[in-house]
């Protein structure tokens, strides 16, 4: 129940504490692995949360399934980010609520 708010928290402007606790877990482990630690992946939340990390570190290559959108502020959508490929199934329902969220936009 935790990540279907934390999924709809994603969609506002306010970045909620899982975004953060995975940027500083990451970062825990990039000190523990050093350059071993060179890549991200996740589902869902998961992938939005691997997104976040990939965001503030252009060097690590995230690949996502369906991941969640970040929140507003997040993503500069003026920049490109060749470090992180997003694949999307036509039926997931994070995928679809996302859709109709930007198409309002």
């Amino acid at each position: 129940m935790q990540d279907i708010l934390t999924d709809a928290q994603m969609a506002g402007s306010i970045t909620p504490k899982q975004v953060e606790a995975a940027r500083d877990y990451y970062d825990q482990m990039k000190a523990k692995y050093g350059d071993k630690l060179n890549s991200v992946c996740g589902n869902s939340l998961g992938g939005g949360l691997a997104n976040a990390v990939a965001v503030e570190h252009p060097d690590v290559k995230a690949v996502t399934i369906n991941p969640s959108i970040l929140p507003e502020g997040e993503v500069d959508r003026d920049q490109d980010y060749p470090n992180i490929t997003n694949y999307f199934s036509k039926y997931d329902p994070l995928t679809l609520a996302e859709e109709g969220v930007r198409s309002r936009y």
